[in-house]
């Protein structure tokens, strides 16, 4: 297994529009704060902490800094506190041992978890008009799906998987095999689906772009790009993940940028 640990894409860390940055910033820190704290020894009650995010109170396992910064962009920007309390609920996965029966089941958790944070983000880019809910969503998912298999053999080895039981089924995998990592048929099969899964989501979230105001347009197509990009380079590799992360190298970086600047919205295979 490769020691490498490439990094997802990260919408509107480093880019977003200066009055909203250290918004976005914070609910990425909260964000990662959660899961960092789920993955610590000590067990914790995530639901039983949820109901403390409405009151803007502070949480027991997260810096306070870091819960005030969260609350404050939420109180600044007019942001649903309850889309903070959703991911609270949702920190549980990262605790322990962790399965998914369906595909049902998994967009239950993506919704509290991934779709919420998605939420927060694209109401600070003024991307959440009603008319625009389900192509958020569909990114949120996209991106959430490509950060999961680009971390499959870090997640599996802490006994948690983020692609439903039901689809190993289908395809005859069982979890020992995708565990040791074994690229049969079977699993270039589910990982393929899996792939081919997220790439229609991003397909699903393009009509964002002729919606979005100039100043994060061009930001939101370089990291759509760059999610596909990751894709494609899970595709090229043979969905070996185990020993080819995928990663941006600059001549990567160059083309989606370019990509971006000149409007094309597909990228080119390699």
């Amino acid at each position: 297994m490769s020691n490498d640990h490439p990094r997802p894409p990260r919408p509107f860390y480093d880019d977003a529009p200066p009055a909203v940055r250290e918004a976005v910033q914070a609910l990425y820190h909260w964000h990662d704060g959660l899961r960092q704290a789920a993955r610590d020894d000590e067990p914790r009650s995530f639901a039983a902490e949820a109901d403390r995010v409405l009151a803007e109170q502070p949480l027991s396992f997260l810096p306070e800094a870091t819960a005030r910064a969260a609350y404050r962009a939420c109180r600044t920007h007019g942001l649903p506190l309850a889309d903070l309390a959703g991911q609270v609920r949702a920190a549980y996965a990262w605790q322990g041992p962790l399965r998914f029966p369906s595909r049902a089941d998994l967009r239950a958790f993506e919704e509290e978890w991934a779709l919420s944070h998605g939420r927060q983000l694209a109401r600070l880019a003024d991307a959440y008009h009603r008319w625009q809910h389900d192509a958020v969503h569909e990114l949120s998912r996209a991106f959430f799906s490509t950060a999961r298999l680009m971390h499959l053999p870090d997640d599996l080895a802490r006994d948690q998987l983020f692609i439903p039981l039901s689809d190993l089924q289908q395809v005859g995998v069982s979890l020992e095999e995708l565990r040791a990592g074994h690229r049969t048929e079977g699993v270039q099969r589910l990982l393929w689906r899996q792939v081919v899964r997220a790439r229609d989501a991003y397909g699903q979230a393009m009509p964002l772009v002729k919606d979005l105001d100039r100043r994060v347009r061009s930001p939101f197509k370089r990291w759509w790009l760059a999610g596909l990009e990751m894709l494609n380079q899970i595709e090229r590799n043979g969905y070996d993940v185990w020993t080819q992360p995928p990663s941006l190298g600059w001549h990567h970086k160059v083309q989606i940028r370019l990509q971006a600047w000149f409007g094309k919205t597909t990228f080119r295979p390699r």
